[in-house]
């Protein structure tokens, strides 16, 4: 029962700390998640109960390809942190799948979960108050009330959808089967719920619950009913989406067409990597090089697509594996006989978070991820095959938690000691600021932004002394950063600054233009290019996209 509420509760705090976007609430969570396995591998050793390991293949084949992917990855240091957020979703699906196999454990989960429900109404609703007494013109506050960007505790309207989205049907189902008294409180949550949905100002996630409205009675065979639900919601989509993009082209210029640019880069990604992708969660340090030439570039940190997202990441491989998973989940759900009917309402949740996920980001947050990986363990049902854990599988696995416990908290602390760095060198701090930087990157092998920070300092520190030592060490700092984010043109741009004052004019030009060709927002890097071409003979500079 202590585990149940520890999951629940554990995925209250992923949704409320910003879905475990911030490397912090991630690396709790990490813990969390840590503990609460360990406390189910405990329990079983005491208590003589059996441990199961379902789709256990299937997972371990999806991690090894986002595994493989990191390891290729054009950002080895965000490639790991997602990597991280994968493993632990899989680690609390099958803490979960342990806990929550009885009716009143279930029954706990859920209610301890109804409540953060609530809170993202009460957020939401808060924002909008916030900015409607602040700005008491009624044109500016009907827009707060329909901006959909900040909504409740989540990043964005998008993770928010995501979230909010999966609940419906499983509260509904809820209602219907309690006594009076719980029926009205699963009702309440219920209304939070879908109202909390409706201030996120998401159409597609509507039309996506609209989609499931002919299943909610269980699982059917196809009938015409069905389908032609499905066709008219399809046409409703249609007619939104249409919408939408006259609104946007007439409010904002067209930026409509950012989510097309966001999917042909994404789809540039594959084909540039076809098997293992740019690198699980690479998306962002990738795209800008991936930019097709025309349109306006709006920089976006997802593909919001979970298929060209997953193609574009880790490529067929993990496409693949992903594929593969979803085929053994389903298989292990039609083997399960009377037990698909009661775990319908999970199902039909799931089915729901995919379907939206067809347009928009959501996995990219770890609340999400968990909240999924709970569903998907709700709706499994029991393994046959148990194995009893003794002391020595404890300790093992005892082990293996302290082994991951450095990789786990090392991004976050790096992280940390990049924040001081970044406050001493804006002081005129070099040197704490280099010590700062300098033990960011021992802390995390793979961080390019620990070594750019050390690099500005060592950089400012040679400005300010006029010691070509700090120069010289700045150039090795930076060449190491190139090579941890080599498709990022900021990096290449500032390794040009610094060969700038070291006196290497060609050197200059060559990260200069790779600066240009990545598109670096940055404009000063172009001018500072076209200053050089100008005080000398024409340097010969194609505009082409680099070699990725």
């Amino acid at each position: 029962m202590s585990r149940a509420v520890g999951l629940a509760l554990l995925l209250d705090f992923a949704v409320v700390a910003r879905g475990a976007h911030d490397l912090w609430a991630a690396t709790a969570a990490c813990l969390g998640v840590l503990v609460l396995a360990l406390a189910a591998v405990g329990g079983s050793w005491r208590r003589g109960a059996g441990l199961s390991f379902p789709l256990a293949p299937y997972l371990g084949a999806g991690l090894a390809a986002a595994f493989l992917s990191f390891l290729g990855s054009v950002n080895p240091g965000e490639s790991f942190v997602r990597w991280l957020d994968l493993a632990c979703a899989a680690l609390y699906f099958w803490t979960a799948f342990q806990t929550l196999q009885g009716s009143r454990e279930r029954e706990v989960f859920l209610a301890c979960v109804a409540p953060v429900l609530a809170v993202e109404l009460g957020a939401s609703l808060y924002h909008r108050l916030e900015e409607t007494f602040r700005f008491p013109d009624w044109r500016y506050a009907w827009r707060q009330w329909t901006d959909r960007q900040e909504v409740g505790t989540l990043v964005n309207a998008n993770a928010a959808a995501t979230f909010l989205i999966a609940w419906p049907a499983l509260l509904l189902d809820r209602a219907k089967r309690s006594r009076a008294r719980e029926r009205a409180f699963w009702s309440a949550v219920l209304a939070a719920d879908l109202l909390a949905l409706g201030l996120a100002g998401s159409a597609w996630a509507w039309c996506c619950l609209l989609a499931s409205v002919p299943w909610l009675r269980g699982p059917r065979r196809w009938r015409l009913g069905p389908v032609v639900w499905a066709l008219i919601l399809a046409a409703l989509a249609g007619v939104l989406a249409l919408k939408a993009l006259l609104a946007s082209r007439e409010v904002f210029g067209g930026t409509i067409g950012s989510r097309l640019a966001w999917w042909a880069a994404g789809w540039d990604m594959f084909e540039s990597r076809p098997w293992l992708g740019v690198g699980v969660g690479a998306y962002p340090s990738a795209y800008l090089a991936h930019h097709q030439e025309h349109g306006l570039i709006r920089h976006s940190r997802f593909a919001h697509s979970l298929p060209l997202g997953t193609l574009a990441q880790t490529g067929l491989v993990g496409l693949g594996a992903l594929l593969a998973l979803a085929w053994a989940f389903v298989a292990r759900l039609r083997a399960g006989g009377e037990r698909l009917r009661e775990a319908w309402p999970f199902i039909l949740g799931l089915g729901i978070i995919l379907l939206h996920l067809l347009l928009n980001p959501g996995f990219e947050y770890l609340a999400n991820l968990l909240a999924f990986a709970a569903l998907a363990a709700l709706a499994l049902p029991p393994e046959r095959v148990h194995r009893r854990a003794g002391p020595f599988a404890f300790a093992v696995a005892a082990g293996l938690a302290l082994c991951a416990l450095p990789y786990i908290v090392a991004p976050w602390l790096s992280s940390r000691r990049s924040v001081e760095g970044e406050r001493a060198l804006a002081q005129d701090r070099w040197a704490e600021a280099e010590a700062h930087f300098a033990a960011a990157s021992a802390m995390d092998g793979r961080s390019s932004e620990a070594r750019r920070g050390r690099a500005r300092a060592l950089f400012a520190r040679y400005r300010a002394t006029g010691d070509d030592s700090a120069l010289e060490d700045a150039l090795s700092v930076q060449r190491q950063a190139t090579r941890l984010d080599r498709l990022n043109g900021e990096v290449w741009g500032e390794l040009g600054e610094y060969l700038a004052a070291a006196g290497d004019r060609p050197g200059t030009i060559e990260a200069l233009e790779r600066a240009v060709k990545l598109r670096s927002l940055d404009r000063r890097f172009a001018v500072l290019l076209r200053a050089l071409k100008e005080r000398d003979a024409p340097v010969p500079f194609d505009q082409a996209r680099p070699e990725l």
